[in-house]
């Protein structure tokens, strides 16, 4: 038997357990407290899974409504002050008939967890305040071009344009690769110096962000 197991994330401002208050008719399910932190891989691993209750009586929907689930399915809670997260557990007899719409990313999960990927999809700005980004320029590193601008704007608070850029290195593309190169971009003919990041330039670190 194989075990499909889903893990979600529902971020809600000032959420706590009193979210799942239902009426006394409708089951209910105790939320577990969310301390530290939980990694959604889909896995449900972390010790502060284990002590949570569960809710496992569930009900067919289609095609026989009302009778018992043809394989279990167990759902679990955590709360906290700024999350609510969902995990559920799901088996299946027949675990050859699964059709799965999600190949293309487990390949890419994979091949991300086997080392940094050569294309990768980067932020990129103009270190002149002037020169203006629309779509398509070219971006260089030490001369050569290595890929092109997919969307762009004005980074006012940066002080110049910014752009997605996907980028085609054939070699591993990481922070040593990126502080490694110089960078600049064909802005209307015109080789602009520029900086490249693989994290938001603007607050990478989320602290500006209010709950």
């Amino acid at each position: 038997m194989k075990t499909v197991r889903v893990a979600l994330v529902f971020v809600l401002a000032g959420a706590t357990t009193n979210t799942f208050a239902q009426a006394d008719r409708r089951p209910q399910l105790r939320a577990g407290v969310l301390a530290g932190s939980v990694v959604i891989d889909g896995v449900l691993e972390e010790a502060v899974w284990q002590d949570v209750e569960v809710a496992d009586a569930f009900t067919q929907v289609e095609p026989a409504e009302g009778t018992g689930v043809s394989a279990a399915t167990r759902l679990r809670v955590l709360a906290g002050t700024k999350a609510i997260v969902i995990g559920i557990e799901c088996d299946d007899p027949n675990p050859a008939g699964i059709v799965s719409f999600s190949k293309q990313r487990d390949a890419v999960l994979a091949r991300k967890a086997a080392g940094p990927l050569p294309r990768r999809l980067l932020q990129v700005r103009c270190l002149d305040p002037e020169p203006l980004m629309f779509h398509a320029e070219v971006v260089c590193r030490d001369g050569a071009p290595v890929g092109y601008v997919r969307a762009a704007s004005y980074g006012h608070t940066l002080g110049g344009a910014v752009g997605l850029a996907m980028i085609e290195a054939g070699e591993p593309i990481d922070q040593k690769f990126l502080d490694a190169g110089h960078w600049e971009i064909d802005v209307a003919g015109t080789r602009v110096p520029a900086t490249a990041s693989l994290k938001p330039l603007y607050d990478a670190a989320n602290q500006r962000i209010k709950m």
